[in-house]
């Protein structure tokens, strides 16, 4: 994972000195969000200012452009010396004539989306991409709140980009910091735009690294998380019986006593009776199919940090995050209950942080 500061959160009086701060602090890019007040209500900086503060480090300068007509100012920022630039795909210019402008520069190239705008709007243009930058607030003002429901999006490109066997990076940009960025990287995102969060923290370099102190706690976690829901989930091929140990290892490239010591770790949190039961063949498949996923995604939502407030998860907060990852509103409150006493997490909700009725 990558950490890029939003000059956007600086002292814009003392910018260059902001970016060597940020450069000392260990930051991986430097982020500049371009505002022109009319694609987004609010102006920032152009290319002049940019140029003179290139200097001020060696860390690629990763241009996002909040602008209009973005093809027609391409040049001034290349010039400028960008390393990076991302435009709206909601812009008003020709988007495949603004990416090929770019790759004309010799610059890495992406595209963005609004909270509003659909993953699959960047769908036909991924093979000619280096980045898709996909905004977690709305853009034009730094210091929001993060957009949690717009992660999905970003599991969706990288979904695409697999099956498609292209190689590129996903930016996640507002409202990150210690509290939501082990989301984002679960999600599978490549670089956190982060502002506030290391900006106006007493100690930057303390801020970045416990940004990426967060990550690397969270990815074992998912990793497990990841393994089991693939353990849960059926296998297409094996309609009729649950997949077994040696299939999940090969599915997830690890081996096969890795598959049974997750297995293990779990089995005190209902896991092991969940396997029981979907072994059970004289169960409906269809049925045994979707309670899988419930399950498993009911483990990755309580493996994770509790919501900002909160002490512990409720059922209501399990319910919400459930149609948020599922995509509809068919999942009640009760479903949710029955899922967790069925897998035996009720009485041991204090191993996972899961929440009891």
């Amino acid at each position: 994972m990558k950490i890029a500061p939003s000059l956007l959160s600086c002292d814009f009086s003392k910018m260059g000195s902001e970016i060597e701060r940020m450069d000392k602090a260990g930051a991986d890019w430097m982020h500049l969000d371009v505002m022109d007040g009319h694609f987004v209500p609010n102006i920032t900086f152009g290319a002049p200012v940019y140029k003179t503060v290139r200097k001020y480090s060696d860390k690629p300068f990763d241009v996002h452009l909040m602008i209009t007509d973005p093809l027609k100012y391409i040049d001034d920022f290349a010039d400028a010396g960008a390393d990076i630039i991302t435009f709206h795909v909601e812009c008003d210019s020709p988007i495949d004539e603004t990416i090929e402008k770019i790759k004309s520069r010799g610059i890495k190239v992406g595209l963005v989306i609004k909270p509003k705008t659909p993953a699959s709007a960047v769908f036909p243009y991924l093979d000619k991409l280096d980045l898709v930058l996909v905004m977690t607030v709305e853009p034009g003002f730094g210091g929001q709140s993060f957009m949690a429901d717009m992660l999905p999006k970003v599991t969706q490109i990288k979904d695409e980009c697999k099956k498609r066997g292209l190689d590129l990076l996903v930016e996640a940009d507002g409202g990150i910091g210690e509290g939501t960025i082990a989301q984002a990287a679960a999600a599978g995102v490549d670089v956190c735009v982060a502002g506030t969060a290391v900006f106006k923290a007493d100690d930057a370099a303390q801020a970045i690294e416990k940004l990426k102190s967060l990550i690397r706690k969270k990815s074992t976690t998912e990793t497990m998380a990841r393994r089991c829901h693939i353990l849960l989930d059926m296998d297409e091929n094996h309609v009729k019986d649950r997949m077994t140990y040696k299939q999940c290892a090969k599915k997830n490239e690890v081996g096969y006593v890795t598959v049974a010591s997750t297995v293990k770790k779990f089995a005190t949190n209902g896991l092991e009776d969940a396997l029981k039961y979907h072994r059970n063949e004289n169960s409906n498949n269809a049925r045994r199919k979707v309670d899988g996923r419930m399950e498993a995604t009911l483990v990755q939502i309580a493996c994770g940090p509790v919501p900002e407030g909160h002490s512990r998860w409720t059922i209501s907060m399990l319910a919400d995050e459930m149609k948020v990852r599922f995509g509809e509103n068919s999942i009640s409150r009760d479903a949710v209950w029955r899922t967790l006493k069925k897998m035996n997490l009720n009485h041991t909700a204090a191993n996972i942080g899961a929440c009891r009725r």
